[in-house]
């Protein structure tokens, strides 16, 4: 349909092309014609995927934001982000409706976080819709994250445990790069010692330095997180214990008698 629009301008300006630049004219012509052409395509995308949106046909409008969404340096900030707020809410609503559907692709809450977390950093007008929903698509992860990390637990087997603690943790610092709230910061902290526990407890199987390496590595990341949620909540003699313990395994003689010295405060 375009390309027809294209060609019936063309004949329009016919007098344009009979002139001795013609070769050089119509290759321009051409080129700012469907330039503007595609810039209007994504802006009739998004307001096509909106109103499938309050039409209720989801999947129609996940198909055309996607599409503007191809080419989104054409759009100006807020249709952008206009257009992954209603692509992110019309994914939450196929959660609901058609779980099975294709327009949610193979993780379809991280989608979802990913493009409500673009509407909210592109525009604070959109962002004040996002936020809410943000927190809404947070719980729902984090609850499922839960429940891999007790499955983690509960295995002996560290070919189970250790997927499921590495996508456990690639979810959470999703949410934390979106919304850093206590919640997420201290399961994060908890997710992080039980991987190092996994390669602790391999100290003796395979290669030693590099399971060394990967639990020392993951108990530091721990002990990151652990930190950090001590600047968001108030600590207590668990988590300070959990903290000593952390910096002995890792070696770090003056951090582990700073918890162990906190820990005996809140102990007295």
């Amino acid at each position: 349909m375009e390309i027809i629009r294209t060609v019936e301008i063309m004949a329009h300006f016919q007098f344009i092309f009979d002139a001795p630049t013609a070769g050089f004219m119509r290759i321009f012509f051409i080129l700012f014609w469907l330039g503007l052409t595609f810039v209007s395509a994504g802006q009739d995308y998004v307001s096509s995927g909106i109103i499938a949106y309050h039409a209720g046909a989801y999947e129609r409008c996940v198909e055309d934001l996607t599409k503007s969404l191809r080419n989104a340096s054409s759009l100006g900030v807020t249709t952008r982000a206009k257009a992954h707020f209603y692509r992110g809410m019309a994914r939450s609503k196929l959660m609901t409706t058609s779980p099975g559907s294709s327009a949610l692709g193979t993780s379809p809450t991280m989608s979802i976080l990913e493009d409500l977390t673009r509407a909210r950093n592109l525009d604070s007008q959109w962002a004040e819709k996002a936020n809410p929903e943000l927190k809404q698509i947070i719980s729902q992860i984090v609850l499922t994250v839960r429940a891999d990390y007790e499955r983690a637990l509960q295995t002996k087997d560290p070919n189970v445990s250790r997927p499921l603690l590495s996508a456990a943790s690639d979810k959470l610092l999703a949410c934390m790069e979106s919304v850093k709230s206590a919640m997420v910061v201290e399961l994060m902290a908890q997710v992080c010692r039980a991987h190092g526990d996994v390669y602790y407890n391999m100290a003796e199987v395979g290669d030693p330095m590099e399971v060394q390496r990967q639990f020392l590595a993951h108990y530091s990341q721990a002990v990151e997180y652990y930190e950090l949620f001590l600047t968001l909540r108030e600590g207590n003699a668990t988590l300070y214990g959990t903290l000593q313990l952390l910096s002995k395994r890792l070696g770090d003689a003056e951090r582990e008698s700073r918890y162990a010295y906190l820990a005996s405060q809140i102990g007295e």
